[in-house]
């Protein structure tokens, strides 16, 4: 903002707020200081690079300064990015939004204002009403120990987790400590005391691995947690308790000893890897390169497929029994989708619609670690709220901008501009299935990364965010990890099967979950900060944080 010009991204300048559907007209208002006026054209461009100029019209004289406004036709779904030309009586220059300020004013030079259009009447769930929580399943909790022949050594409970590089090189993860299903279901009353609604588990398919991301079979349980059985017992168990379980869907690659691909012979030599007739062939890319065919990020272990192929998207999304289909019919409450990213756009789209064709209430969530309005991945615009691809996405914009805060890195000021750049790109209906996350299975653990205090500070402000606060077994009785493996360690039980740790953490986090529950955290979201302070209010509690050393809570509401 100048002296002698008003804009911002509120809605006295710009309507309406936010994303919008379709074919909606918008309405762009600026105000300049009558005496520098000259006149003001708004230049708006596409994602397929087309590029506008709509002269502005002078429309009111608000006390000494002259509005000038302009309306368009939202009439192509993708991002929409706009800035200002104005003559001025010194001189013409270009506006664009200034990144620093919360509510998005003009400043010369700046970078676009930014709209994301799609689709109308997108209809999502709304998984907001509580906490997802994030369990790790292999060291969670043990309820009835699987052991899978020939497969591993258990470990003691409660052991450091290491990562040993075998004769070949390769780290296979193959250390196990026997957390399974029934260890899930078993701790469904300390869950649901967190306000949880939703648990989020890490894959539970066949795999050979203690991660499960290599996945050996998508239509079987892994033994070492069970069960087809165990699994249908959890879903009815946490349905009592009000939680549904979302499941991890990995789709890009399997592993390469797995029944489709069969590198080591483990399946019979019937997989794509040795057998040219395999039915399995085709959904593997194979070149000339080592190891001889197209791998995840180079690890000869997970082969990535052709999500594309016509056998592959049968087997997956559209056949009668495909394996989205048998899972959801089972009565899960939705899938996260490991690396977005690196899914086309048309698997996603195709997944969504067969999963809202069974089930009209569950959830499709994206792995996206940046801006899922803007992402660009492999010089592709990615189109996962353009084409209403996505319910929602893993929120890693909103850690990232608590953590520059609390770290010093950026200022309250800067926080707020960068949160509320996220409700703003962000459709309403991508709101109600945000995964608001500030630790996961890939991240360093929450208390080791900030501390005891700056811990309690960043969830307070992940709570109040519009969304679904994502918890990640353990951060709240204060375990501590490093990076993988030491971020998945054991969750420390007693004998007799209560949680150990930080008590005073557990309170903390059980009070967070319950002004969840309540809709403390609920209704309309202003976000403010100045040099060391950063702000949330919602329409039941506010919350305060000074990276001084103060987090302050508000409740306007009775809990």
């Amino acid at each position: 903002m100048q002296n002698y010009l008003y804009y911002s991204r509120l809605p006295e300048y710009k309507q309406p707020y936010g994303a919008v559907e379709e074919g909606t007209k918008i309405k762009i208002s600026i105000r300049i200081r009558r005496t520098e006026a000259l006149g003001a054209a708004l230049r708006v461009s596409s994602s397929d690079d087309r590029e506008c100029v709509f002269p502005m019209k002078w429309t009111d004289l608000d006390r000494e300064y002259d509005v000038f406004s302009a309306e368009f036709i939202a009439d192509m779904r993708g991002t929409l990015q706009y800035c200002f030309d104005l003559r001025l009586r010194l001189g013409s220059v270009t506006l664009g939004r200034d990144e620093t300020d919360p509510d998005g004013s003009a400043i010369v030079g700046g970078v676009p204002w930014t709209i994301t259009v799609t689709p109308t009447n997108v209809k999502t769930p709304d998984i907001s009403d509580g906490v997802i929580y994030q369990i790790f399943v292999d060291r969670f909790r043990r309820g009835k120990f699987h052991e899978q022949d020939g497969f591993f050594e258990p470990k003691l409970w409660g052991e450091a987790p290491v990562l040993v590089r075998e004769g070949d090189g390769i780290i296979y993860c193959r250390d196990i400590y026997g957390g399974d299903l029934r260890g899930v279901e078993d701790a469904l009353g300390h869950i649901a005391s967190l306000g949880v609604t939703t648990i989020y588990l890490s894959p539970i398919f066949s795999a050979w691995s203690n991660h499960k991301y290599n996945t050996a079979d998508y239509e079987q349980i892994d033994p070492c947690f069970g069960d087809e059985e165990d699994f249908k017992h959890l879903i009815a168990r946490a349905k009592e308790f009000g939680i549904r379980i979302i499941l991890d869907g990995v789709f890009s690659h399997t592993g390469a000893d797995s029944k489709y691909f069969d590198k080591t012979g483990r399946y019979g030599n019937h997989g794509a890897y040795s057998d040219p007739n395999s039915p399995y062939r085709s959904w593997y890319r194979f070149c000339d390169n080592p190891p001889g065919y197209e791998c995840w990020w180079g690890v000869p272990t997970l082969p990535c497929v052709e999500e594309l192929d016509p056998n592959y998207l049968d087997y997956i999304i559209r056949g009668e029994n495909s394996i989205i289909a048998r899972w959801t019919r089972l009565g899960i409450g939705g899938w996260r989708l490991d690396v977005a990213d690196e899914l086309p756009d048309e698997f996603i789209r195709l997944l969504r619609e067969r999963v809202r064709e069974i089930n009209p209430d569950a959830v499709v969530i994206g792995e996206v670690w940046e801006d899922a309005s803007t992402k660009v991945a492999y010089d592709v615009k990615r189109r996962y709220f353009a084409d209403a691809e996505l319910d929602g996405t893993m929120n890693y914009p909103l850690r990232d901008a608590i953590f520059a805060f609390l770290r010093g890195k950026s200022t309250g000021r800067e926080a707020a501009a960068a949160l509320n750049t996220i409700l703003e790109n962000y459709p309403c209906s991508a709101w109600n299935c945000l995964m608001n996350l500030i630790g996961t299975h890939d991240t360093r653990r929450l208390r080791t990364e900030l501390g005891e205090k700056f811990s309690r500070f960043a969830a307070a402000l992940q709570y109040a965010f519009p969304g679904a606060p994502s918890l990640f077994y353990g951060d709240e009785v204060g375990m501590e990890g490093a990076d993988d493996p030491d971020n998945r360690r054991c969750f420390p039980w007693s004998e007799n099967g209560t949680p150990q740790g930080d008590a005073r953490a557990l309170r903390f986090w059980r009070k967070l979950g319950r002004l969840k529950r309540k809709g403390a955290f609920s209704g309309e979201c202003r976000i403010t900060g100045d040099e060391n302070t950063l702000t949330i209010r919602r329409d039941g509690a506010e919350v305060s944080v000074d990276r001084n050393g103060t987090c302050f809570i508000r409740e306007y509401m009775e809990i």
